[in-house]
């Protein structure tokens, strides 16, 4: 999946991934079989409250994407400490 073909944005709560595969081969060769039926696809996500998705992370690396959404800092457990007197 070439990064140009690939996008993602946040609406609301909602991740939405939309993306064209390109079949790419050697120079002279056509393809006579994909397993790809539909190169265009969209997928959508529904993100919990607890995310911060102004801090969402998207790396791409040999076709594969990976996401990164870290919890917000007020979902996060914390530690109270318990005071004596």
């Amino acid at each position: 999946m070439p990064k140009d073909g690939l996008h993602l944005r946040v609406d609301g709560e909602t991740l939405v991934l939309e993306a064209t595969a390109a079949a790419i081969g050697p120079d002279g060769m056509e393809l006579v079989y994909g397993e790809a039926q539909c190169p265009a696809y969209r997928r959508q996500f529904t993100l919990s409250r607890e995310l911060d998705t102004a801090r969402i992370e998207a790396q791409l690396r040999d076709g594969v994407l990976r996401l990164t959404i870290p919890k917000a800092e007020e979902a996060r457990p914390r530690r109270i400490e318990v005071q004596v007197g």
